[in-house]
């Protein structure tokens, strides 16, 4: 339910982006860029760790039984975010004025927009903590569809209304879209945790300091890791500009360019990234309750299962952009140009084997995080980062934009192989990983096949609908034929009971 959920918003978010980028143009969606990478620094601050942080605290408790410490530690936290939330509010607004002189002074409204968002966030980061702690996916799952919907509607509605004013308004009205559709979702969350549990406990944070210092050792380590990526991307909004101009771009060309990247070929990549990132969330009270019970098979089980969950979903989106990435970018944004349309195709093929290694560090992140190794992944991301940079500096100026493409893949493929290779040797136990990521490449390459067989027919939306809908539709039927879930995995998945038949089918009962 939590992973399809997921995938609904996110192709709203996507469907979200295309009229968006059609209404406002390239130079919009770079002012639009060079706010949200700012807006998720401030939130990965605020919010960023929360919910990861509360589910652990919460599920540590549930799993030894006691319901009341869970509730004690959930009235300090909340308490806590709501004054995180409004001191990240407040700086976002106070930074509005001199961030805008540096990157555009189209940007200040746009932050002072979204600041609000800050606040709102932060609170529902703890009431989705608290819901994934007990297992509770649905009212996680139903409020990011409600926050698409409310995005997408109002979020286009007050752009459309406010291009006439000028771009930079235009983007306003997309950030307050972000803003209402946050406020929606505090309200059904709330709503929900209120017909479940009436009230909040009735607890000072001075009266339960041991809640906060559970709180503090998980979150210092978790907001650093965290922040790691969105300082990245507010890093590469200020050098990437200034690295296309020092490689003879004009401003207004490399201010485009960036916002081709960022704000069309970023987007695609997240999609499968955001669902695997959202299993890392579900299964980290799993392994705390295996660590808890101390069992290792019952964490292995998980592993497994998460491993080819990431590796089934991802492969079909790395070959789609790899063989169909020009095609892709002119079907969704046919406004930006022909030469950005091929910018942006030549980006996203190259970025494609990105969604696979940012999906395998933020789930093997989380399950470390499960085990209580939470500084590992930030030391790792930290060090693949720098690299990134380093990498982009060299490369932007020389080669344009299909430079800061490469550095991503390279770096974070580097990271993935990293913290795989550690937490196996930390757990000890491979269990089948080369068995079954080889079935799952086989699948791939069989759906590579037809994708070749048909390029040719890729001339129009509808071409491109179909090879993608058959080819991956092929693929997940060998996934069945070769047997790569069990009957129990397939049964815990969206779908499950027919995806279950359709594996008796194949195979018979066992």
């Amino acid at each position: 339910m939590l992973a399809a959920s997921v995938v609904i918003a996110k192709i709203m978010g996507a469907v979200y982006r295309i009229p968006l980028t059609n209404i406002i143009g390239a130079n919009g969606m770079g002012i639009y860029q060079f706010i949200y990478p700012v807006f998720g620094l401030i939130l990965t601050l605020s919010s960023g760790a929360m919910p990861t942080a509360v589910s652990i605290i919460i599920s540590q408790s549930v799993a030894k039984g006691d319901t009341s410490t869970a509730r004690k530690d959930f009235a300090v936290t909340f308490k806590v975010c709501i004054l995180i939330g409004l001191l990240g509010t407040i700086l976002l607004a106070l930074l509005a004025y001199p961030l805008s002189l540096i990157q555009s002074k189209s940007a200040f409204f746009g932050y002072l927009a979204i600041a609000p968002a800050v606040f709102i966030v932060t609170i529902i980061s703890a009431l989705r903590g608290w819901f994934i702690g007990h297992k509770n996916m649905l009212p996680y799952s139903i409020s990011q569809i409600s926050e698409g919907i409310v995005k997408l509607a109002v979020g286009i509605l007050l752009t459309y209304l406010l291009l006439p004013y000028g771009v930079e308004f235009a983007v306003v009205g997309a950030l307050l879209g972000v803003g209402a559709s946050e406020l929606v979702t505090l309200i059904i969350l709330l709503i929900t945790y209120a017909k479940q549990h009436k009230s909040l406990e009735k607890v000072a944070i001075r009266d339960n300091l041991d809640g906060v210092k559970k709180l503090r050792h998980l979150i210092i380590p978790l907001v650093l890791g965290g922040i790691i990526l969105p300082l990245s991307q507010f890093i590469d909004s200020i050098m990437f500009v200034n690295l296309l101009k020092l490689g003879g771009k004009a401003q207004g060309v490399a201010v485009a360019q960036y916002g081709v990247y960022s704000g069309t070929v970023t987007p695609l990549i997240n999609l499968p990234v955001m669902v695997c990132i959202t299993l890392g969330i579900a299964i980290t009270p799993q392994i705390v309750e295996g660590k808890v019970k101390r069992s290792v098979d019952f964490i292995m089980d998980k592993v497994n299962t998460a491993t080819k969950l990431i590796f089934a979903l991802c492969v079909p989106f790395i070959l789609i952009f790899i063989f169909l990435g020009d095609t892709i970018i002119s079907v969704l944004y046919r406004n930006l140009g022909a030469a950005n349309i091929a910018l942006g195709g030549k980006m996203l093929s190259i970025s494609a084997i990105t969604i696979l290694a940012l999906s395998i560090f933020q789930i093997y992140s989380a399950m470390l995080q499960g085990l209580d190794k939470i500084y590992v992944p930030l030391k790792i991301m930290a060090v693949c980062v720098a690299i990134k940079i380093v990498l982009s500096i060299v490369l932007i100026p020389l080669i344009g934009m299909a430079g800061a493409a490469i550095s991503a893949s390279l770096s974070f493929s580097l990271a993935a192989v990293i913290i795989m290779i550690y937490f196996f040797n930390y757990v000890k136990v491979v269990d089948n990983l080369a068995k079954n990521t080889s079935l799952i490449t086989l699948c791939g390459v069989i759906m590579s096949l037809i994708i070749v067989v048909n390029i040719r027919l890729q001339k129009n939306a509808i071409a491109l609908i179909l090879t993608a809908a058959i080819s991956v539709a092929v693929y997940f039927v060998f996934l069945l034929i070769l047997h790569v879930f069990s009957q129990e995995e397939l049964q815990s998945m969206p779908f499950g009971k027919a995806l279950s038949r359709l594996d008796t089918f194949f195979h018979g009962r066992k």
